[in-house]
């Protein structure tokens, strides 16, 4: 069996196999009925250091375009994904998983009462190959909107609870509000209805 070790290189989290000897340069590492999936990291910020190529993707959901943005994006290589608000369209279906391309014409004296929670995971499935690869930044829309009576008087929370955000390093109260630093570039967030 052959040992495996972890070597750190500069701006990179790669795995690499120290004394292995395959020419296989797989990202996925099968252990103990779990998957490991290795992505690089954003080089160091610094005057001169830049990413890229820069994914902003916007209104993605999960629909067939989706599959198209997505392919597109991949093919690019970037070394960043910023998406930029409705992400998953989860509130456009009843917790029962019923659902309509026209919400508002299906239930036009009700305003959204309700997100699909199994919506968030099949996008989170789906965007697997591309966000298992590429550092990503995501801003919320007004799609996952959850209204307090849902939530425990919290709105936004399969939002918050699915994405690491970098709010308190940024100094912010609030994961609808933040900026960040890739490379050389710096990122500011904001949520628009608010």
């Amino acid at each position: 069996m052959a040992r495996l070790g972890v070597t750190i290189a500069r701006g990179e989290g790669v795995l690499r196999s120290m004394e292995k000897q395959s020419e296989n340069r797989c990202r996925q590492i099968r252990k103990a009925q779990r998957l490991f999936l290795l992505f690089r990291t954003m080089p160091v910020s610094g005057p001169r250091s830049y990413p890229e190529r820069i994914a902003v993707v916007g209104d993605l959901g999960l629909t067939y375009n989706t599959t198209t943005t997505i392919g597109h994006s991949t093919s690019n290589d970037p070394d960043l994904v910023l998406l930029i608000g409705d992400v998953t369209y989860a509130n456009l279906y009843l917790t029962n998983g019923t659902g309509s391309d026209c919400y508002s014409c299906s239930f036009p004296h009700s305003p959204i009462h309700e997100t699909y929670q199994p919506q968030w995971d099949y996008w989170g499935r789906f965007m697997e190959n591309l966000i298992s690869k590429v550092p990503l930044r995501v801003i919320e829309g007004n799609q996952p909107y959850e209204i307090e009576e849902q939530a425990e008087n919290k709105t936004f929370v399969a939002y918050s609870s699915r994405f690491a955000l970098p709010s308190e390093e940024s100094g912010s109260s609030s994961t609808l509000y933040y900026s960040f630093n890739a490379g050389g570039d710096s990122f500011y967030y904001a949520w628009s209805l608010h």
